[in-house]
Order: C-alpha cells, then structure tokens, then sequence
C-alpha cells in the first residue's frame, strides 16, 4: 500500500527530534531578526509542537 508506506514515512519524519529542533531554531532566529511582520510578532513554540 504506497499511501500507507507515504503516511508511515511523514508520520516519522514529524516525530524526529531533529525536525523540532531545526523548527525551534527558525522561529528563534526569526524573533530575533525581527522578520515575522510590520510591526514583529513574536512566536513561540505550542506544546503540540514539542
């Protein structure tokens, strides 16, 4: 079943501790760029997220 193998593949690919990571680094760098809107808004991660 090639959606099934798809949905597995995405599924562990979203769990990876790397993905979050990477995810928490851009929203970090982004705050401190100011680069997220005119005036800045800034963003955390949600616990779903974590």
């Amino acid at each position: 079943d090639p959606v099934g193998a798809a949905r597995k593949l995405v599924t562990a690919c979203r769990a990876s501790g790397q993905r979050r990571e990477t995810f928490e680094k851009t929203i970090m760098e982004g705050n401190e760029a100011g680069g997220w809107g005119d005036p800045p808004a800034i963003l955390r991660l949600i616990a779903h997220v974590r």
